[in-house]
């Protein structure tokens, strides 16, 4: 009663948005791009899955979620020039595995993971090269994209939390996460790379409040947000624009990060 075996079967149809068929604001009618079809996809999922459940009889308790997929992508639409117009790869694969874990231990420990390990592909995919290389007479033909990877995607994301309610007041509860996002490729060819990055946060949480007067009470938490202020980049633009030949592609992400939220309550 507490484990489960699943299958999925699902699809989906995605019309083009209006920024992807027409993608520069004011344009005439005349310039919408009547080349763009609907997305289409087909996901396969099979899994397991648990409730957390303590082990052996002790107050050791485990759950889990181990899941594999494979997404196949008809006509993905793909942005060039910083999204001024969008091509469609012709077909596309996206499959991984994913894993989830959560723990609860003796002395008010506890602790939870989550994987995702991926392979994200064009398998046809075929592009004029007078598109992708615009001007150079040394191009002549197609550029062909089929086996690379796909763009804006990584192969690895992971989230770890390990954390304990403080001895003798469990509604105060400190924890650290870690969050790791492998490196990507930002343009089609994959001669972009977007380089991995791992961020580090710490929270203190008061989770019950805390009863005072007519009953009142406060509650909220304290975090940090990348605790060691590392210099990443937090998101990439696809398929970008080359100024003086170098891709202008990248956004830095955000600083060493403060936040503190508190919210007021009456018990009834």
């Amino acid at each position: 009663a507490t484990h489960s075996l699943y299958a999925n079967i699902g699809g989906g149809i995605e019309v083009p948005a209006g920024n992807e068929t027409d993608p520069t604001p004011g344009s005439p009618p005349a310039l919408l791009n009547p080349l763009l079809d609907p997305i289409i996809s087909t996901t396969y999922e099979v899994g397991m899955k648990s409730l957390a459940m303590p082990i052996g009889g002790s107050r050791f308790s485990v759950g889990y979620d181990i899941a594999l997929y494979d997404i196949e992508v008809k006509d993905d639409a793909i942005p060039y020039n910083g999204g001024r117009y969008y091509f469609t790869a012709g077909k596309g694969r996206r499959r991984g595995a994913e894993l989830g874990i959560n723990a609860d231990m003796p002395a008010g420990i506890f602790g939870s993971a989550a994987l995702t390990f991926s392979d994200n592909k064009y398998l046809e995919y075929v592009v004029d090269s007078a598109v992708i290389f615009p001007g150079d007479p040394t191009r002549d033909g197609i550029a062909a994209y089929s086996g690379n990877k796909a763009v804006g995607v990584p192969d690895i994301m992971t989230n770890l939390e390990l954390g304990f309610a403080m001895p003798g007041f469990n509604r105060l509860r400190l924890r650290g996460g870690m969050e790791h996002t492998g490196k990507y490729f930002a343009d089609d060819a994959n001669a972009v790379e977007v380089p991995s990055f791992t961020l580090f946060s710490l929270t203190a949480e008061l989770r019950d409040a805390i009863a005072s007067v007519g009953g009142w009470g406060i509650s909220g938490f304290a975090s940090v947000h990348n605790l060691t202020d590392e210099k990443y980049i937090g998101s990439a633009f696809l398929n970008p624009d080359l100024v003086d030949g170098v891709p202008s592609a990248f956004e830095p992400g955000l600083p060493r990060t403060f936040i503190v939220s508190l919210s007021l309550g009456r018990r009834r």
